[in-house]
Formats: structure tokens, sequence, C-alpha cells
């Protein structure tokens, strides 16, 4: 996965300042279960968020809103080896003769779009603690996200026209770092941080395999996705600002769970005039 983004945030009074960001992201995903390839997945979204941020002595609120879009493709395994069927005896005595049931086709191609929106707010307070820092916060989250896609290959094959579901969160966390002074001009955050994301349990998807859409009386079928809660997230990160204005960052974030587990390291380039 990789993330391109541009933004901005300024001061518009003492206690306020307000931003905008937009940004790329690139999918390339691959599972693999026994050394088997079981999908394959590549695909591009585009974001764009307005930002706000009100602080006052050591306390802050964070707010962000929007949203944005995404185009997927990818190929997903769906072979099932032939099955041997043993009826045995029916009520009258007679037996019936095994049979050797047919496979399901090999795989299936997709395509998927995804469009979400939603906000978050995050409180905090920033404690000093000699060349330490402590920063508690807690932050909330609610997004709208809706998923349509359709499959073609093999009769099991699986289209759905557009679920939508709202997603709520809650993540405890709290920061430590420090600040050192390079120069009058320059200095270098290090910090490290960890929290704890608790979350909506299950997402479900309505719809129909496309070998049956067709048929009389064909029922939706409603698939139910687990998500991971709690979900451990940790992170850690270096800057350097104040260098005639431009600052440099590197940071590493995770995220851990029964199902889920993620790394990713970005570095951003921040200039103020």
């Amino acid at each position: 996965m990789k993330t391109m983004s541009l933004g901005g945030i300024g001061e518009v009074s003492q206690h306020w300042s307000l931003g905008a960001t937009i940004g790329r992201t690139e999918f390339d995903s691959k599972i693999d279960f026994n050394g088997e390839l079981l999908s394959a997945t590549t695909g591009e979204s585009w974001q764009a968020y307005a930002l706000a941020k009100y602080t006052d002595k050591n306390y802050f609120i964070d707010f962000a809103v929007g949203g944005g879009t995404g185009s997927f493709k990818g190929e997903r395994d769906t072979h099932l080896d032939q099955v041997a069927f043993i009826p045995g005896e029916t009520l009258i005595g007679d037996y019936l003769p095994e049979a050797l049931l047919p496979g399901i086709g090999n795989s299936v191609t997709y395509t998927q779009k995804t469009a979400q929106f939603g906000g978050s707010a995050r409180l905090g307070i920033t404690q000093e603690m000699g060349v330490f820092y402590l920063q508690p916060t807690l932050q909330f989250d609610a997004r709208w996200l809706r998923v349509s896609g359709k499959e073609v290959g093999s009769v099991a094959a699986f289209n759905f026209d557009g679920s939508a579901n709202m997603y709520y969160s809650a993540t405890p966390a709290f920061e430590i770092g420090t600040d050192i002074a390079l120069s009058d001009i320059a200095s270098l955050r290090v910090y490290g941080k960890a929290g704890v994301e608790f979350s909506d349990k299950e997402w479900e998807i309505e719809g129909r395999f496309a070998a049956a859409e067709n048929l009389p009386g064909n029922p939706a079928l409603h698939l139910t996705e687990a998500v991971d809660s709690p979900l451990y997230r940790v992170g850690a990160g270096l800057e350097l600002n104040g260098v005639n204005g431009v600052g440099m960052s590197v940071r590493y974030n995770g995220a851990f769970g029964e199902t889920v587990k993620q790394n990713a390291i970005s570095a951003s380039l921040k200039v103020s005039f």
C-alpha cells in the first residue's frame, strides 16, 4: 500500500486552526494460505478531508470530516475438489449408490467500487514532565461505507449491488516523547504511542450468486465479516522542525488484532510560510 497526500493548516485565531488535505492510496494485496494464493487485489482510492483544531493552554480538540472513493480489481480462488457422496440406507432398506460430485470452477475475477464519508474528533491534553511530555487522548470515529462489486468466472461468483454500513469506534491512547533542541531554530521530536480501538464487531454485505440471479424466489444472501475489536495500535516517529521553516518526519504505525496485522512506514515534508 502506497499513500501520497498534500495538505495544509493555518491559524485563523488565537485558539483555532483550519486546514484541508487530499490524498491518493495505491493498493496491491495478496492473501496466501498453506503456500497457495487465495486472492490478489490491486486498486486505488482518493480521499479529501477538512481539518480543524482548537487549543486552550495544554488542552486540544482535533476535528476531521470528509470522504473518498475507491476502485479495485482482482482474482479470488473458488476451487473446490470433487466430493464423494455416500447416501447410505433408505427407510425401506435399499442402499443408494455412491456418487462423485463435481468440484467448483477454479477462480473468479472481480471488480469493486467503494465510497465513504465520515468524521472524527480527538480530545487530548499535553502534560510536560521535565524534558518529556505525556499526551493522553480519546478519539471517536464514525464512518459510512458503501461497497459494490461484480464477479465472473465460475458458479461461485458472488455479486453485490451496493451494501452500506455504519462504522463507529472509540480509541483511548497515549503518547510519550521529548523535544531535543538542535540549535536556536531547530529541534528534533522523538515519540512513541499506543492505543486500543473498540469498534463495531461485524460488517454485513447483501448479494446473490451470479448463477442463481435469474431463478424465481432467489433470496439475497447476507455475508457477515468479523472486525477485530479490540484492535491494538502502536506507533513511533521522528520529527525535525524549524530549519528555515521546513520540517521533515518519518513515522511507523502498526495495528494488531485477532485477524489483523498491519505495519506501515511513512515520511512527510512540511513547509511553514
